[in-house]
């Protein structure tokens, strides 16, 4: 996720690695974003797990998170990468992605009409087939900016 344009300076350390000094504000969206995949990836390890097979399954191939549609680390990229086209102070940013998180954690899955949970593993597939997984996309950003608006007393806790 740390984008090679936010990299100051690379010096070569011994023979074979180089040293990356990153910018401190990449550093902390990293640790953010980490922290929101590691977070959300043990809640929901169970249903990206039997998905990430699935595909496994499909294209006879090893998977992981990378190449999981539902998996947190694409949505965690998608979201960084919009929120980057944005000049955004520090702590603005950091309570953005708390909540983008908080949002993420919940809405991992889609209710249907009885308000049950539908597991992405169910929903995903249709969208992509559909052609409107970009539409899921839209949704989960404009609901956390909606979610902010509606709550802002409630993102200094956070």
């Amino acid at each position: 996720m740390l984008d090679a344009a936010r990299v100051k300076d690379t010096k070569p350390v011994g023979k074979t690695q180089p040293l990356a000094v990153v910018e401190k504000g990449a550093f902390e969206d990293w640790l953010m974003l980490s922290a929101i995949i590691n977070n959300t990836s043990s809640s929901h390890d169970h249903v990206l797990t039997d998905l990430e097979n699935k595909i496994a399954a499909l294209n006879d191939c090893q998977t992981d998170e990378t190449i999981n549609p539902a998996s947190p680390a694409i949505f965690c990229e998608a979201f960084q990468n919009q929120l980057d086209r944005f000049d955004l102070d520090r702590r603005v940013k950091q309570q953005i992605y708390k909540v983008f998180g908080h949002s993420l954690d919940h809405q991992l899955g889609v209710k249907d009409e009885n308000g049950i949970i539908i597991a992405p593993n169910d929903f995903i597939p249709a969208a992509e087939y559909c052609g409107r997984i970009s539409e899921i996309d839209r949704w989960v950003v404009n609901h956390v900016f909606d979610w902010m608006e509606a709550n802002p007393n409630k993102l200094a806790i956070l």
